[in-house]
């Protein structure tokens, strides 16, 4: 099974802009299939996930770095970072090169929880806080 470099300079721009103020946030990563490596893509700040959906492409898959704000229990936020993996329907190719690298990108940006998703309809705030609060 082929997996991807994932670059210490991709992984060093993720840590600084996990450190943002900015929330909600996403940090989008794709992979580059002529160079088996994974590519920053793109960043968005003050993006809900709904307005999220518009930004990311239909047939290709994203790895997706979000931060958002936390209700606890009314009294206190936080501001967890989870890792979305979007996988829409695509080729075998592509989709073995997304799954096989998904754990090593994680362990590499040091993420604890992660998410997958196939229909961009479905990625919503709504969808995250209920995922997010099964742990």
């Amino acid at each position: 099974m082929t997996t991807c470099d994932i670059p210490a300079d991709l992984v060093s721009q993720f840590r600084k802009w996990s450190r943002t103020r900015d929330v909600p946030a996403a940090f989008i990563i794709k992979i580059d299939r002529d160079s088996l490596s994974c590519q920053f893509d793109e960043e968005h700040a003050g993006l809900d996930l709904e307005e999220l959906q518009e930004e990311l492409p239909p047939s290709s898959p994203r790895f997706i770095g979000y931060i958002f704000e936390h209700d606890v229990d009314g009294h206190r936020k936080t501001y967890p970072m989870v890792m979305i993996f979007y996988m829409p329907p695509t080729n075998a190719e592509q989709a073995t090169l997304y799954t096989s690298t998904k754990i090593r990108l994680e362990a590499a940006l040091n993420i604890q929880r992660s998410y997958q998703i196939g229909d961009i309809d479905e990625l919503t705030d709504e969808w995250l806080f209920k995922k997010f609060s099964k742990f």
